[in-house]
């Protein structure tokens, strides 16, 4: 191809001109219009889609630059590149952009009444200083934004080693720019739309401006929207919409990896899965009961329930290479390489495969394997609780998560959401001894073997080729428990799910692993293939079924509107979606001297549970109440105190402190602890009732103290 053959790459206007009419496009329609709208025109309605559609088609009228699909959905779902980490924040970002324009950073910061997410801030603040230019067509296009993100995910520990200093050093004839000078680069030649759009890029979360919100009063988004007034553009759709012959969607789900789906839509060719590139992992549908799980296998004879067990995912990629040592890739669920930190199971792997040199045993695989196994802490041969698994990591890993690297990378927290350490070993009541505790792996899938792919083997064969593969060691390697369910046998239209019709039936095998402390069930079709979406996964967990999760009466102190789940939610950054929950820890104290202030300790948030409704009255009362506005520069004060409290130190200021607090009723899936804290938590709580003061009041709530014997007594230590 002549370099005259070769098409101008895409500008990045191109594609933020795509964000505004995709904005433009997805106005949300009320309850009440959606309802006047009919079922059938409800879901036909997809604006977002359509005009995606007509971007692909323009787009691909001509031929493309090698590259630019990827490129594309990198940019517009910012959240699955995974690989890149720009380890930057809503005011960090902000703050380092005004550094890189030369700007004011209290000029930009300072707007408190300012609703939108932060592209949006910096567009408003922007656009009073551009002067609009009709000839304008963009300066930077695709590939030079693309290549100077990747320079900006290299001052992040947490990318991917493609994207470290070194690596881009080795491929770059140039020399690489410090932050401030990569920002720089990027926003001084863009308009303030460009600048919006690269700014929520970099937050990877594009929501914000595809889905704005119109309506800004917090009441009124409750009230008269719902999470499905906007029809939302999954990565799904739009593979569809690009490539129709879904090849695109297929490919990704067999490496789980934007760039290698977007490779191979521009070859031509659909890609299966291959070693040391992760294949994506099956999304789970959730059962609301006995009943309702089983419902989703109508289409098969025979249905496996596997344990549910409670530790980190981990997807093991082994290569035996002649005369070395076979190499390991571990992924997370998270999509991270956690190789390093999972090296502590290491020799596990190695030895359950019988990988591990020693004559008189056979190696299980001759060239490769990919596997599916869930990383616990043991104690001799027990499984323990799944936060004990965080001291174990950090002690144990090598990089990022390592001891020793944890407290320079204090500010790249947002990154471990799923891998928190603990520092609990003080605390008597919650310690054992460290000795015999250790990391081991119960493995329940195969994938991948010796070259070739297991994805469309039936669930049945792959469970018996694994079943040859792991030599296994009580408290080192193991198998997942499962139950065979025939429902040519089984009732699935029982009049109750606590008719225990027969001794393995679902109800039974479902009770006995919650009688034992498990997580709960998975189930699996018999002949579903991996990650097949006609046949999903449904996992079965006590807190997914009304009246058997773990319940506590605790007090509401405080509350904040977290960006998230306000998106999640759509409403203005104005609602509280968060509350700050505590237990009381002197109430012997109160109970003997009426005089004497409750103290509280609060230690952790929930956000879920409550319906709009409820949500919007909490809303209206929590406002109503007096509240006490909160800085995060400034120790929070209560005047006039009724009670006095003290707060985890790694939760976040929240908006507003109560003056009284307010009674909740709050249930979870068991019990857990957080890093730094000494104390049980619910794990997954949600807010089911919150109570009026004649209705109840903190007196009628769980002492901390009472809160631990619960939670012990729950956990069976």
């Amino acid at each position: 191809m002549s370099n005259r053959d070769i098409p101008d790459p895409t500008k990045f206007l191109h594609f933020a001109v795509l964000v505004q009419e995709t904005a433009n496009r997805s106005k949300p329609k009320s309850i009440a219009e959606r309802k006047a709208a009919g079922k059938y025109q409800a879901k036909a309605w997809f604006p977002v889609l359509d005009v995606f559609k007509r971007f692909s088609r323009d787009m691909q009228a001509g031929p493309l630059s090698p590259g630019t699909t990827s490129i594309i959905f990198r940019f517009l779902f910012p959240e699955e590149d995974h690989k890149r980490k720009f380890g930057l924040r809503d005011k960090t970002l902000i703050r380092d952009i005004a550094d890189s324009l030369g700007i004011n950073e209290e000029t930009l910061m300072d707007q408190d009444d300012f609703v939108g997410c932060p592209g949006d801030k910096v567009r408003e603040f922007l656009d009073q200083r551009y002067s609009p230019d009709d000839t304008y067509r963009g300066n930077l296009d695709i590939f030079e934004v693309n290549g100077l993100l990747d320079q900006l995910a290299s001052t992040s520990p947490w990318s991917h080693l493609d994207y470290s200093k070194k690596n881009l050093s080795r491929h770059s004839t140039k020399s690489l720019l410090t932050r401030k000078d990569i920002l720089k680069s990027l926003y001084r030649q863009m308009i303030p739309w460009e600048a919006a759009v690269l700014t929520q890029i970099i937050l990877k979360d594009l929501r914000g401006l595809l889905y704005p919100l119109l309506e800004t009063d917090p009441t009124a988004a409750l009230k008269d929207y719902n999470t499905r007034a906007v029809k939302v553009m999954t990565k799904e759709n739009a593979m569809f919409a690009w490539d129709p012959s879904n090849n695109m969607n297929k490919s990704y789900r067999a490496r789980w990896d934007i760039d290698a789906a977007a490779k191979a839509f521009e070859s031509g060719n659909e890609v299966g899965p291959r070693l040391g590139t992760q294949i994506g992992v099956p999304k789970s549908q959730k059962g609301r009961s006995c009943k309702h799980a089983l419902s989703f296998f109508s289409e098969s004879s025979q249905v496996w329930a596997e344990t549910k067990y409670d530790g980190e995912r981990a997807q093991i990629h082994i290569q035996v290479i002649p005369s070395q040592k076979p190499r390991i890739t571990i992924f997370s669920k998270s999509k991270r390489d956690s190789t390093g930190d999972r090296r502590a199971i290491h020799a596990v792997i190695l030895d359950c495969l019988g990988l591990s040199g020693w004559p008189e045993v056979e190696p299980r695989i001759q060239s490769s394997v990919i596997l599916d196994a869930e990383m616990v802490p043991f104690e001799k041969t027990k499984i323990l609780e799944f936060w004990r698994i965080r001291r174990l990591i950090r002690e144990t890993a090598v990089g990022v998560r390592g001891r020793g690297s944890r407290r320079c990378l204090r500010d790249e927290s947002q990154e471990e959401e799923e891998h928190q350490s603990d520092d609990c070993a003080s605390e008597s009541s919650l310690t054992s001894d460290a000795e015999g505790q250790h990391l081991g792996l119960v493995f329940f899938d195969v994938m991948y073997r010796d070259g070739d792919s297991l994805v469309q083997t039936p669930y049945r064969r792959r469970r018996e080729i694994l079943e040859e593969l792991i030599i296994q060691e009580p408290g080192r390697a193991m198998l997942a428990d499962r139950w065979l369910i025939d429902l040519a046998e089984h009732s699935q239209d029982s009049p109750s799910d606590y008719d225990f019709s027969e001794d393995y039936s679902l109800h039974a095998i479902f009770a006995r692993r919650i009688a034992a402390g498990e997580e709960g069930l998975v189930l699996k079709a018999a002949d579903s293939e991996y990650n097949e979406l006609k046949k999903p996964w449904v996992k079965l967990k006590k807190d997914y079924i009304e009246g058997l999760g773990d319940n506590v009466d605790l007090v509401l102190l405080g509350a904040a509107c977290v960006p998230d789940r306000a998106l999640e939610l759509r409403v203005p950054s104005t609602t509280l979606t968060t509350f700050y929950i505590g237990a009381q820890t002197n109430k012997e104290e109160t109970a003997n001297n009426p005089k004497a202030l409750p103290h509280f300790y609060i230690y952790f948030t929930a956000a879920y549970g409550l319906s709009r409704a409820e949500l919007e009255r909490l809303n209206f009362l929590i406002r109503n109440d007096d509240p006490i506005r909160c800085s995060a520069k400034q120790t929070v004060r209560v005047d006039e105190p009724r009670y006095t409290y003290t707060m985890y130190q790694k939760l976040a200021t929240p908006e507003l402190m109560l003056r009284e607090p307010i009674a909740v009723e709050l249930y979870g899936d068991r019990f857990t602890v957080s890093e730094g804290s000494k104390e049980y938590e619910l794990r997954w709580p949600r807010i089911t009732k919150y109570f009026r003061r004649h209705e109840r009041t903190w007196l009628d709530c769980t002492s901390l103290q009472d809160l631990r014997k619960q939670a012990r007594e729950a956990m069976g230590r």
